[in-house]
């Protein structure tokens, strides 16, 4: 299972009832890795809030507040879903049908222009897949327990089909997911694109020289 941010774990607990240090434990024991990814690095700043597991980036001649504003319409326009903004410089937008959030953020060039970036956080989707492993774990422990005790073939037998049921629907969400990131990265960069694209029709935005 792909690593695991500080928000999906608090998730996780509050939809399991235990700690986060125990949902961290549970997943390490049962995976032998670690849970939490850093933002991979590029020109831009990542921004703290989730995770990141890709990024699209590109270069806008305009200020930095603008450059966000017009990426986040790109996006919003694509994605068709809104988002809402965090500051002057940064914006987040939930696509509901992915299950992806797209955390745009933008730092001046160093001249007339800034550098933004997107980042594709699938938090939302790992939480839902980490809730459906735990389910086929639960139930399947469950069942096994069951069957010791009472000595049954059958639930012995319902145990190991939950378990490869379980095991085969949990690879097919792990392919959806890994569809669903590439799908939002391609949907990224044509938007940085696109935004770019249409800085000299719009003329200078609100707020700039």
């Amino acid at each position: 299972m792909p690593p695991l941010s500080s928000d999906e774990l608090q998730d996780i607990a509050q939809e399991s009832g235990l700690s986060p240090e125990q949902v961290r434990r549970s997943l390490v024991d049962n995976q032998g890795g670690a849970l939490v990814r850093s933002p991979e690095r590029g020109m831009v700043t990542p921004s703290m809030r989730g995770a990141s597991v890709a990024h699209a980036e590109g270069r806008l001649p305009v200020a930095p507040d603008n450059a966000v504003r017009r990426v986040k319409e790109a996006v919003e326009r694509q994605a068709r879903s809104k988002g809402h903004m965090h500051g002057q410089d940064e914006a987040d937008i939930v696509d509901e049908q992915r299950k992806i959030t797209y955390r745009i953020r933008a730092e001046s060039d160093g001249g007339q222009g800034a550098l933004v970036r997107i980042d594709i956080d699938p938090s939302q989707a790992r939480a839902n897949q980490t809730l459906g492993w735990m389910g086929v774990i639960g139930g399947a422990a469950v069942l096994g327990l069951a069957a010791a005790l009472t000595g049954s073939f059958a639930l012995w037998i319902a145990t190991g089909v939950v378990g490869l049921g379980g095991g085969a629907a949990l690879g097919n969400q792990r392919r959806l997911l890994n569809a669903r990131v590439h799908d939002a990265h391609a949907l990224a960069s044509h938007a940085i694109a696109d935004a770019e694209s249409k800085v000299p029709a719009l003329g200078p935005a609100e707020g700039e020289s």
